[in-house]
């Protein structure tokens, strides 16, 4: 009904049809209930496409909004149905991760990390533009008293990431 797609809208980015950082923060918040609740894992990876000015500046928004449409695509397919990915802003993506403790989580960030490096994408037949991430994993501490903490750490390791070199994981 149209109904549900203002619905669904509002909780969509626009332009990678992932979920936006809205809905994000409120999936954030259930979940980490959820997991205190029930003495689960949570874990989170922050994603960041690596040097995304470089290719908006030199290549235009055109190349940089298909950039950044391949990079959702590529992560929608490969997280499990349970699992959240979401565009946190601008070149920024994070995956909620239910039930997952770091050592998993960050083989799934490598992994990610592997089908994002072999995209070749390509925008009017002009040289495909080689895509790389830099993703920060963290897990849900007790000392984490709320989501900002977990994000917070996540992003801390995404930093390490970046520092490190890029195109790389870190926790």
């Amino acid at each position: 009904s149209f109904q549900e797609r203002v619905v669904l809208s509002a909780l969509r980015d626009p332009l990678t049809r992932l979920y936006n950082k809205r809905y994000f923060d409120e999936r954030l918040d259930a979940e980490l209930r959820f997991a205190r609740r029930h003495e689960a894992k949570l874990a989170l990876l922050m994603i960041d496409v690596d040097h995304f000015k470089r290719v908006n500046d030199s290549r235009g928004h055109l190349v940089g909004d298909t950039v950044l449409t391949a990079v959702a695509t590529t992560l929608a397919r490969a997280i499990r149905n349970e699992d959240v990915v979401a565009r946190f802003g601008g070149e920024e993506f994070v995956v909620l991760l239910r039930a997952t403790a770091l050592d998993a989580a960050l083989q799934l960030a490598e992994r990610l990390r592997r089908k994002v490096e072999e995209l070749r994408v390509e925008v009017d037949g002009a040289a495909p533009e080689l895509v790389t991430v830099s993703i920060g994993a963290a897990e849900l501490r007790a000392d984490h008293v709320d989501p900002s903490a977990l994000v917070g750490a996540a992003d801390r390791a995404l930093y390490v990431a970046k520092q490190a070199g890029r195109n790389r994981v870190a926790s």
